[in-house]
């Protein structure tokens, strides 16, 4: 019988608290490596999260949108190791679903588990607002653990930093030293879709994260600064995760190709980035992903593709600059308006969208573009702001 790479549950909070003691971030699990549940001969590549140890298979499985059990059984069958959800998607629902497969499979112990809290911020400004405190954190998660259905997470991400000042929130920080003192949570993580070379670049000046996800695509207008930034954490021994890699949501069918493999393949041939997440809601998308690890090599048709595909998403595509914001009068969060509209008219997720409308909103869309007679707004990559913030109206008037 072979020995398990994991260990033991009184072996994690014995170790655990050894390094907070020692006042310094130390890796629990260095020799860490998860046992394949794969029962078929697809080829898996694993790659080492930083100075975590941990063994992720390069395609991993961003699953916020799934909603199917049987999608995250195969997966794990395939050999994917690794689930990503957070507290809010799906209402908790997604944690569930999550807890509940693991559960049937009696696969937690080979899993790796990543999930995510997001404490309050003012709606206009990003700044945390007085409600985002330690207790509320701990709280959070807890509930989180109780979907799940374990006694601890792998990796727990403070979600969505947009900002520098965001990254090092202390109570935030008191919350995970705390949760990892305790043995519930493994590894501190810090997930970022805007500004991502400001927020990567802060997380590095001091050593507490162990985990970076960051979003991260052939598209994106400052991917060259996120590289160069991902390296450096790299470089500090960081893992590095890798989100909103196949700029899925926009349909190429028109061009008679499937983009999507040459986007993973685009963002695996970074030796810094461990794993990729794409969000998969079918089997064919589960499917199509796994292949990629099969030949992450990107030919040079897959490259002409990227150019196609890159012309179809000019004036579609929100790059979450936030250079808008300024533009509009009212100082609207344009970018997670924007990131709503993909989830309506992208992916056809209609209470993804208006859930991320009142999440984001001090007020209705409405009422904030009602009092203007004349759009300001405007996205310097081309995107009829106005246009989508109309749809969005309707969107909320009809719900």
């Amino acid at each position: 019988m072979k020995k398990k790479s994991f260990y033991t549950r009184r072996e994690f909070i014995k170790t655990s608290a050894k390094g907070l003691a020692a006042g310094s971030v130390v890796p629990f699990f260095n020799r860490a490596s998860l046992v394949s549940l794969s029962d078929t001969n697809r080829k898996i590549i694993y790659r080492t999260l930083g100075r975590t140890g941990l063994k992720l298979s390069a395609v991993s499985f961003g699953i916020m949108r799934s909603d199917t059990p049987a999608l995250i059984s195969k997966a794990i069958h395939m050999g994917i190791n690794h689930f990503d959800t957070a507290y809010s998607y799906q209402g908790g629902n997604n944690e569930k679903m999550l807890g509940e497969v693991l559960k049937k499979e009696k696969a937690r112990d080979r899993v790796v588990i990543a999930t995510k809290v997001k404490l309050p911020r003012d709606k206009k400004t990003g700044q945390y607002t007085a409600e985002a405190t330690k207790s509320n954190f701990i709280k959070m998660f807890e509930d989180s653990l109780k979907r799940l259905q374990t006694d601890y997470v792998d990796i727990l991400y403070s979600q969505n930093i947009i900002s520098a000042h965001m990254v090092f929130h202390e109570p935030v920080l008191e919350a995970l030293t705390q949760l990892k003192k305790e043995g519930k949570v493994r590894f501190a993580g810090i997930s970022t879709h805007a500004q991502e070379e400001e927020v990567i670049r802060e997380t590095v000046t001091r050593d507490f994260y162990d985990v970076l996800l960051t979003a991260y695509n052939f598209k994106k207008h400052n991917r060259e600064a996120i590289k160069a930034a991902i390296a450096a954490a790299f470089q500090k021994g960081l893992g590095i995760v890798a989100m909103k890699t196949q700029v899925r949501g926009y349909d190429a069918s028109s061009l008679g190709i499937s983009p999507y493999q040459a986007c993973l393949k685009w963002v695996l041939n970074n030796s810094h980035i461990t794993c990729a997440i794409p969000g998969m809601t079918t089997f064919n998308h589960l499917d199509e992903n796994h292949a990629v690890m099969g030949n992450t090599d990107l030919s040079p048709r897959e490259a002409r593709n990227l150019g196609y595909y890159s012309k179809l998403l000019d004036g579609h595509f929100c790059h979450g600059c936030r250079e808008c914001i300024g533009t509009c009068l009212h100082h609207l969060d344009i970018p997670e308006y924007q990131r709503a509209y993909m989830y309506y008219r992208g992916y056809n997720d209609r209470d993804r969208a208006l859930d991320l409308v009142q999440e984001v909103a001090g007020y209705s869309c409405a009422d904030a573009c009602d009092s203007c007679t004349v759009c300001t707004a405007q996205c310097s990559h081309g995107i009829d702001i106005a246009g989508r913030i109309a749809e969005l109206r309707l969107l909320e008037a009809n719900a």
